[in-house]
């Protein structure tokens, strides 16, 4: 074969070589099956949302010829890339078929979650203000926060957006805000917005406060302080506080007293600290000053009360002993006891004594005497917490061994007290102090010695029963009548016969501040021997009708018994210390006298009323605190009243004025006393009787007069003398 042959033939068997292989990839890529697959973005969308489908990952790309897409609500598309947008929450599968080119179909299918279009929505942000030019870093919590995107604050189409921001929860949004110096001055809506939108304007809201605003003081506690007291905790309230803002108290021509370790608060407005008031500092009214770090300062009129302290005396000491073992409660009364510390001393021995209330002028608790504490007389001291000042009472307190003597007090009761002839008494044991022997003598010549015992009269009449008890300190003995009738007869009380009394009383008040002087009043009805108070606060008294000064916080009852050889009852009242309950109340002085009697009243309520309303039943009537005197002119009983009303409450208070005649008619002049007694001679055959009438009528006439002179005198101004006697002329 020729060279020229061979060459053709070579190239033509490469040709035919690839042309083969052409043929069988054509052939093999015909032969391949197609495969289809998709995404979407976003994966969760909400409701409204545009989703975006993309079918690029199906094979052979290069053979695919058709997309066909049903979006499992309804709607379908037909391209490779389609976006579709879902109008209703909920599950849907996404279905796609790809046709290839020779004819050939791939399926596949996948669920999409369609989610609510939830709208974000804030409750708080914290702090909640700032000044102008000042930089925040603020948290915004809240709910839906989802996908968050942005946030920001707005008032009146201007805004400040948040950066560094970001969502650590569904319900917390952390970031920071520069607030410009030209922010305006007020209230912004914080804004958040997420995915699914942004949220309203009904939620938090940020203040910015202009970079000059002066710091403003609302409150402050405690209100009074003691002079000497040292290191007491004080609140400031109020508002425009400042990093590293001051307090101090100031009162004019005085050094001001400076807090120390202040904590502020500058979102909510509190100042805290403590306070160091010197011995020496003056008493009276200090303002409460507060000042920025940029020097601006407080003005409000804002006040602590430093207290006067004086000196500290003691007037007593009660009980005054007590025994190994034994817990005391003790009562100390003296002067400037309210910050008094006090404690029993014996050479070097010592008893702790807890204060349970403090006053100026009392002080009361509890202490315990050691069951190995040295015996003898102890001397108090008690030392000022604020100054450091003590008083010292000698041999004040006395420990003894055993308890001191304490015979019993004898008395009994029976029943029934009108017993019949052979029916069975029963006497009961009602002494104190623990006997621990009885001696009864029933007056009928029998007795016994049991505690309780039962007896029965044989005859009818009044019989004188009397109790002896003892014991190892001593004896006491009482007697009662009692009146045994015949069976089935009525009872007859007998001269010198008493029916136990019935107790009542009444106070002039019954609530207010320490220390309230009380008076109580017996109206108890019966014939009374005896009459025994307790005040409930440890005080005492037998006196019919006494006064009591409470001088501790809390609800006192106080109650009254009385007494006679019939038997005893007891009558009580609450007495409420501390409380400002709003209560009417004043004083008359005097409240009885002679025409004419000028009278003048003192107003001392509680509960701060807000009006008042006087009556003085002749007419008048006052609508303010503090009453004119009032002058009565005509005899009478007045019934003054006022009341007071805080809110819608109301209460009254009545005092009785006692008005009478002068007990002598004053002295006329010859002709008037002949022209009055001429005109009664004229009136007939009554004589004397008309003669009397004519005086009174000249009496009537006169005081009218007076009454009228004395109006003139008010209105003038001037003071009128005591007595103005009016002669009416002869005609």
């Amino acid at each position: 074969m020729n060279k020229g042959k061979a060459s053709s033939y070579r190239g033509f068997h490469a040709a035919t070589v690839v042309l083969l292989a052409a043929v069988m990839l054509v052939a093999a890529a015909a032969a391949a099956d197609p495969e289809a697959d998709f995404s979407f973005d976003p994966s969760s969308p909400y409701v409204g949302e545009a989703v975006s489908f993309d079918a690029s990952a199906s094979t052979p790309a290069e053979n695919i010829s058709q997309y066909s897409w049903t979006f499992g609500d309804g709607t379908s598309g037909g391209t490779k890339a389609p976006s579709h947008t879902y109008t209703e929450a909920g599950d849907f599968i996404v279905n796609l078929v790809i046709t290839t080119t020779d004819s050939q179909e791939a399926p596949i299918g996948k669920t999409i979650t369609v989610r609510p279009l939830i709208l974000p929505a804030t409750t708080s942000i914290n702090p909640a203000t700032g000044y102008q030019g000042e930089p925040k870093d603020v948290t915004i919590t809240g709910q839906n926060f989802d996908d968050f995107e942005s946030a920001w604050l707005e008032r009146n189409g201007e805004q400040i957006l948040l950066t560094s921001v970001s969502a650590s929860s569904s319900t917390t949004i952390t970031g920071h805000i520069q607030i410009p110096d030209s922010a305006a001055i007020g209230t912004w809506t914080v804004y958040v917005e997420t995915v699914a939108g942004t949220s309203g304007s009904g939620g938090a809201t940020f203040t910015v406060v202009a970079s000059d605003a002066a710091p403003s003081v609302s409150t402050v506690s405690p209100t009074s302080i003691d002079q000497g007291a040292s290191g007491v905790a004080i609140t400031v309230n109020g508002a425009n506080f400042r990093d590293n803002a001051q307090v101090r108290l100031t009162k004019t021509g005085q050094t001001a007293i400076q807090i120390s370790d202040e904590v502020v608060n500058t979102e909510t407005g509190v100042i805290t600290g403590t306070i160091n008031i010197p011995s020496a500092t003056l008493a009276g009214d200090w303002k409460v000053v507060v000042e920025n770090s940029d020097g601006s300062l407080s003005t409000d009129v804002v006040t602590i009360t430093i207290n006067e302290v004086g000196e500290m005396t003691i007037s007593s000491l009660s009980p005054a002993s007590g025994y190994l073992g034994q817990t005391v409660s003790y009562s100390i009364l003296g002067a400037n006891l309210r910050n008094g510390v006090p404690v029993l001393k014996l050479g070097g021995n010592q008893i702790t004594m807890n204060i349970d209330n403090s006053a100026d002028g009392q002080l009361s608790g509890t202490f315990t005497i050691g069951s190995s504490a040295q015996t003898g007389w102890y001397d108090l001291h008690i030392t000022n917490s604020a100054t450091g000042a003590v008083v010292i009472d000698e041999s004040a307190f006395n420990v003894l061994t055993e308890p001191e003597p304490e015979p019993p007090e004898a008395d009994f009761t029976f029943s029934p007290t009108d017993p019949e002839v052979g029916e069975e008494v029963s006497f009961t044991d009602t002494s104190t102090n623990d006997p621990d022997e009885w001696e009864w003598d029933f007056g009928d010549n029998t007795g016994d010695d049991v505690k309780n015992p039962d007896h029965t009269y044989s005859s009818a009449g009044t019989y004188t029963v009397e109790l002896t008890v003892s014991n190892d300190d001593g004896d006491d003995t009482v007697t009662h009548t009692i009146t045994v009738v015949e069976e089935g007869a009525t009872p007859t009380p007998t001269p010198g016969d008493q029916e136990v009394p019935e107790a009542s009383f009444t106070t002039d008040r019954t609530r207010g501040m320490p220390p309230l002087v009380v008076t109580f009043t017996d109206t108890s009805e019966g014939d009374i021997d005896e009459w025994f108070w307790d005040f409930g606060d440890g005080g005492e008294s037998t006196q019919q009708n006494p006064t009591h000064t409470y001088n501790f916080d809390g609800e006192w009852l106080a109650s009254l018994t009385v007494r006679n050889s019939a038997g005893s009852d007891t009558a009580t009242t609450w007495v409420t210390i501390g409380v400002e309950g709003l209560e009417a109340y004043f004083t008359a002085s005097p409240t009885r006298g002679t025409a004419p009697l000028t009278v003048t009243f003192s107003e001392d309520s509680s509960g701060d009323p807000e009006s008042y309303e006087w009556d003085f039943d002749n007419g008048q009537t006052f609508p303010a605190r503090n009453a004119p005197s009032i002058t009565y002119t005509s005899p009478g009983t007045y019934d003054v009243t006022l009341m007071v009303t805080a809110g819608d409450d109301t209460d009254t208070k009545t005092v009785r004025v006692t008005v009478t005649s002068p007990t002598a008619a004053p002295t006329a002049t010859p002709a008037a006393t002949a022209r009055a007694l001429s005109a009664g001679a004229e009136q007939g055959d009554s004589g004397a009787g008309d003669g009397d009438f004519a005086a009174t009528e000249y009496k009537k006439l006169t005081g009218l007069y007076n009454e009228y002179l004395r109006y003139l005198f008010g209105i003038l101004g001037w003071e009128p003398p005591e007595q103005i006697l009016i002669v009416l002329a002869e005609i």
